[in-house]
């Protein structure tokens, strides 16, 4: 059981209401981490806001950073969050369900990733985990990808991003007792 209220009222906010509505079409619900921080709906359109820019201003393609989630999310053991990467990487990147259970069961096993890709995950995963390794080898390994400073920063952000709601459904206990997303993403979480 959650340890927050899940918000079943509409917004109030017709911004935040038209914000809800997007994620509604997308994902086909309201998930429920959606509607455990609808308990502080002037911070939820403010993280919607963040999110959006993120995910359209930055130079990283969407599915880059839909992928950057899921691995993060795994690694920092949020079943939850790895359904809403699998939903996302499946309806709003486009990537076939079996392609992405593969790149969640094990990414680095995957044939998903491209070898950019790769080296951007593995960047990722040291900034959500080793952040105080961070070399000035390792930026200097993304610019090579043809990243600059701005692609760099929004990797960063992603990472910090991502791992925030993996936090905040794990301590608020929204996952996995709120399981809302296919059962096929649980499995992939759990290597089966």
């Amino acid at each position: 059981m959650a340890r927050v209220r899940l918000v079943e009222e509409t917004p109030t906010d017709a911004e935040l209401n038209n914000m809800i509505e997007q994620i509604r079409r997308v994902e086909g619900i309201v998930p429920n981490h959606f509607k455990a921080e609808l308990n502080f709906p002037e911070l939820l359109k403010a993280m919607l806001n963040t999110t959006l820019v993120l995910w359209t201003r930055g130079e990283l393609e969407l599915k880059t950073l839909l992928m950057i989630g899921a691995v993060v999310s795994k690694e920092n053991g949020c079943e939850y969050c790895v359904g809403a990467w699998g939903t996302w990487l499946t309806r709003a990147a486009r990537l076939g369900r079996d392609e992405v259970y593969l790149l969640i069961r094990d990414w680095r096993s995957s044939n998903l990733p491209t070898e950019r890709e790769r080296k951007i995950l593995e960047f990722a995963l040291k900034v959500n985990s080793r952040w105080r390794d961070i070399t000035d080898r390792d930026v200097e390994d993304l610019k090579e990808l043809g990243l600059s400073d701005k692609g760099v920063v929004q990797i960063v952000h992603a990472v910090n991003n991502f791992a925030a709601y993996n936090k905040f459904n794990i301590a608020l206990g929204v996952s996995p007792q709120h399981y809302d997303y296919e059962e096929i993403w649980s499995h992939a979480f759990h290597g089966k």
